[in-house]
Protein backbone atom coordinates (compact mmCIF):
# COMPACT_ATOMS: atom_id res chain seq x y z
CA UNK A 1 0.00 0.00 0.00
CA UNK A 2 2.97 2.61 0.76
CA UNK A 3 4.66 1.45 -2.48
CA UNK A 4 1.23 2.28 -4.29
CA UNK A 5 0.82 5.92 -2.53
CA UNK A 6 4.91 6.48 -3.50
CA UNK A 7 4.19 5.89 -6.86
CA UNK A 8 0.62 7.85 -7.42
CA UNK A 9 2.80 10.95 -5.53
CA UNK A 10 6.02 10.54 -8.36
CA UNK A 11 2.94 10.52 -11.19
CA UNK A 12 1.51 13.54 -9.85
CA UNK A 13 4.83 15.55 -9.21
CA UNK A 14 5.74 14.40 -12.80
CA UNK A 15 3.06 15.71 -13.92
CA UNK A 16 3.23 19.12 -12.76
CA UNK A 17 6.65 19.62 -14.11
CA UNK A 18 5.58 18.94 -17.61
CA UNK A 19 2.80 21.22 -17.07
CA UNK A 20 5.39 24.04 -15.70
CA UNK A 21 7.57 22.94 -18.11
CA UNK A 22 4.51 23.38 -21.08
CA UNK A 23 4.18 26.71 -19.68
CA UNK A 24 7.47 28.07 -19.61
CA UNK A 25 7.64 26.57 -23.38
CA UNK A 26 4.18 28.83 -24.11
CA UNK A 27 5.35 32.11 -22.41
CA UNK A 28 8.42 32.25 -24.44
CA UNK A 29 6.62 31.08 -27.54
CA UNK A 30 4.81 34.33 -26.82
CA UNK A 31 7.69 36.71 -25.85
CA UNK A 32 8.98 35.69 -29.21
CA UNK A 33 5.85 36.29 -30.92
CA UNK A 34 5.64 39.92 -29.97
CA UNK A 35 9.17 40.93 -31.00
CA UNK A 36 8.56 39.75 -35.23
CA UNK A 37 7.30 42.81 -36.19
CA UNK A 38 5.91 43.06 -40.03
CA UNK A 39 8.90 45.03 -42.10
CA UNK A 40 5.95 46.88 -44.16
CA UNK A 41 3.71 47.33 -41.40
CA UNK A 42 6.67 48.80 -39.59
CA UNK A 43 7.77 51.40 -42.58
CA UNK A 44 3.73 52.07 -43.14
CA UNK A 45 3.39 53.37 -39.68
CA UNK A 46 6.76 54.97 -39.18
CA UNK A 47 5.60 57.24 -41.89
CA UNK A 48 2.25 58.01 -40.35
CA UNK A 49 1.67 61.42 -38.55
CA UNK A 50 -0.76 60.74 -35.30
CA UNK A 51 -3.23 63.34 -34.19
CA UNK A 52 -4.29 63.80 -30.16
CA UNK A 53 -7.72 64.29 -31.33
CA UNK A 54 -10.04 61.24 -31.57
CA UNK A 55 -13.07 60.66 -33.64
CA UNK A 56 -16.85 60.30 -31.55
CA UNK A 57 -18.81 60.12 -34.72
CA UNK A 58 -20.58 62.86 -36.75
CA UNK A 59 -23.83 64.44 -36.23
CA UNK A 60 -27.11 63.20 -36.62
CA UNK A 61 -27.38 59.57 -37.22
CA UNK A 62 -28.59 56.77 -35.03
CA UNK A 63 -27.53 57.32 -30.89
CA UNK A 64 -26.10 60.82 -32.34
CA UNK A 65 -23.35 59.25 -34.80
CA UNK A 66 -23.42 60.06 -38.57
CA UNK A 67 -23.89 62.07 -41.34
CA UNK A 68 -24.30 65.96 -39.96
CA UNK A 69 -27.22 68.09 -40.73
CA UNK A 70 -27.26 71.15 -42.56
CA UNK A 71 -24.08 73.17 -43.10
CA UNK A 72 -22.06 73.91 -40.79
CA UNK A 73 -20.33 77.35 -39.69
CA UNK A 74 -16.97 77.82 -40.84
CA UNK A 75 -15.02 81.28 -40.58
CA UNK A 76 -11.89 80.34 -38.71
CA UNK A 77 -8.23 81.54 -39.88
CA UNK A 78 -7.53 79.47 -43.55
CA UNK A 79 -6.21 75.64 -43.17
CA UNK A 80 -7.07 75.93 -39.54
CA UNK A 81 -10.42 73.50 -38.30
CA UNK A 82 -13.31 74.57 -37.11
CA UNK A 83 -14.92 73.01 -34.04
CA UNK A 84 -18.34 74.22 -33.32
CA UNK A 85 -20.88 73.84 -30.66
CA UNK A 86 -17.89 72.46 -28.21
CA UNK A 87 -17.37 72.09 -24.69
CA UNK A 88 -14.37 72.00 -22.62
CA UNK A 89 -13.75 69.01 -20.37
CA UNK A 90 -12.55 67.89 -17.32
CA UNK A 91 -9.57 66.70 -18.26
CA UNK A 92 -8.17 70.20 -20.80
CA UNK A 93 -9.48 68.49 -23.97
CA UNK A 94 -12.06 69.67 -25.84
CA UNK A 95 -15.39 67.83 -27.91
CA UNK A 96 -17.61 69.11 -30.54
CA UNK A 97 -18.15 69.22 -33.81
CA UNK A 98 -15.29 69.89 -36.58
CA UNK A 99 -15.41 70.92 -39.72
CA UNK A 100 -12.41 71.97 -41.90
CA UNK A 101 -10.21 69.03 -41.53
CA UNK A 102 -8.56 66.65 -43.62
CA UNK A 103 -8.36 64.13 -40.99
CA UNK A 104 -12.06 63.93 -40.42
CA UNK A 105 -15.34 63.97 -42.13
CA UNK A 106 -17.39 67.49 -42.16
CA UNK A 107 -19.34 67.10 -39.16
CA UNK A 108 -18.06 64.53 -36.84
CA UNK A 109 -17.78 64.57 -33.23
CA UNK A 110 -14.33 64.76 -31.92
CA UNK A 111 -12.25 64.58 -29.05
CA UNK A 112 -8.89 66.84 -28.59
CA UNK A 113 -6.18 66.19 -27.14
CA UNK A 114 -5.43 67.95 -23.66
CA UNK A 115 -4.87 71.81 -24.77
CA UNK A 116 -1.61 73.04 -24.07
CA UNK A 117 -1.20 75.85 -21.06
CA UNK A 118 -2.90 78.83 -20.88
CA UNK A 119 -5.26 78.63 -23.70
CA UNK A 120 -8.63 80.24 -23.60
CA UNK A 121 -11.43 78.50 -24.11
CA UNK A 122 -14.30 80.65 -25.95
CA UNK A 123 -15.91 81.02 -29.28
CA UNK A 124 -14.18 82.83 -32.12
CA UNK A 125 -10.45 81.82 -30.31
CA UNK A 126 -8.02 79.33 -31.42
CA UNK A 127 -6.89 76.82 -29.26
CA UNK A 128 -3.30 74.65 -29.69
CA UNK A 129 -3.38 71.42 -28.52
CA UNK A 130 -0.28 69.65 -26.47
CA UNK A 131 0.23 67.42 -29.83
CA UNK A 132 -0.03 70.68 -31.62
CA UNK A 133 -2.48 70.35 -33.23
CA UNK A 134 -4.92 74.23 -34.15
CA UNK A 135 -8.67 74.57 -33.85
CA UNK A 136 -10.77 77.40 -34.26
CA UNK A 137 -14.13 77.34 -31.64
CA UNK A 138 -17.09 78.51 -33.44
Amino acid sequence: LEAKKVEAQQKKETALAAMKEKAEKAKAAASSAQKKVDPKAASLLAGKKTSGTISLGSEGSIFGFGAARGKAKTGGPSGVPVINRFKENRDGSVTGFITGSTNFKEGEKVTTSKLAPNQKVETESVVVTVSGSKYFLQ
